[in-house]
């Protein structure tokens, strides 16, 4: 059983809850909110409803985001990042291995660049401003789900930056006998610094249709069934690349 809010009022479901259809046939995202403060819960769920995202439970501290993850199996984690008992951040290393890995967008009272990086760096799968426009936010909590992140585009820049100041002896490296084109490596490369569709098209200067047709192609060159599995591909052939290298 599912409550509607943990923080434990009267009206609970009587079994699970479902997922629900948006547009006739497509599953609703189900979400999660997690925050100490019961009005920005309540103010949450009510704006991802109206974006047709499905609040199946409310947390209010790190123990009950792990308890109800485990009864109500959210698609994506929207969670405070001033989170009680050690803020959002630090809960992210109790979150994710008891979520298995369920994708977690971190709200803040104000877009910390560097706070984020940290929370990137955790493994959270996005780091957004509470002052993010529901339209924004809604599209930003979708794009999780699908394996992109969650970010600005300011910090998706800096996370760039720091991709090729800290760049190992296998970043940037192509395969010569890779079947991905020029462009199509500069969209994985970016891809793996955790830049979305309309970040990468401003990267690269194209339009995101252009930016989703070369993601497309990556896809199926490489056999790949989402962009995650593509850019594990894409490390293993400059890891074989590598070590051929040095033998």
């Amino acid at each position: 059983m599912c409550p509607a809010d943990s923080a434990w009022s009267s009206n609970r479901d009587p079994q699970p809850v479902r997922r629900r259809q948006r547009n006739g046939s497509e599953p609703a995202i189900r979400a999660l909110v997690a925050d100490s403060d019961g009005l920005a819960r309540n103010a949450l769920r009510e704006a991802l409803h109206q974006a047709g995202i499905a609040v199946v439970g409310q947390a209010a501290d790190t123990s009950q985001v792990i308890n109800l993850s485990g009864r109500c199996e959210p698609d994506v984690i929207v969670m405070d990042a001033g989170l009680p008992p050690e803020g959002g951040a630090a809960a992210l290393d109790l979150v994710l291995p008891a979520t298995r890995g369920t994708p977690v967008v971190l709200l803040a009272a104000s877009g910390d660049d560097d706070a984020g990086l940290v929370a990137l760096a955790k493994g959270a799968a996005g780091y957004l401003s509470r002052d993010t426009e529901l339209p924004a936010l809604a599209r930003a909590i979708e794009r999780v789900t699908t394996g992109e992140a969650a970010i600005s585009r300011s910090m998706a820049w800096r996370l760039i930056e720091r991709l090729r100041m800290s760049a190992g002896p296998t970043s940037g490296m192509r395969p010569i006998k890779s079947p991905l084109t020029p462009r199509e490596w500069e969209v994985l490369d970016l891809m793996t610094a955790g830049a979305s569709t309309p970040e990468i098209a401003d990267a690269l200067t194209v339009s995101p249709e252009t930016v989703h047709s070369h993601v497309q192609h990556i896809l199926r060159k490489f056999h790949a069934h989402s962009r995650a599995e593509a850019i594990a591909i894409a490390e293993r052939e400059r890891g074989r690349l590598e070590r051929s290298k040095g033998s």
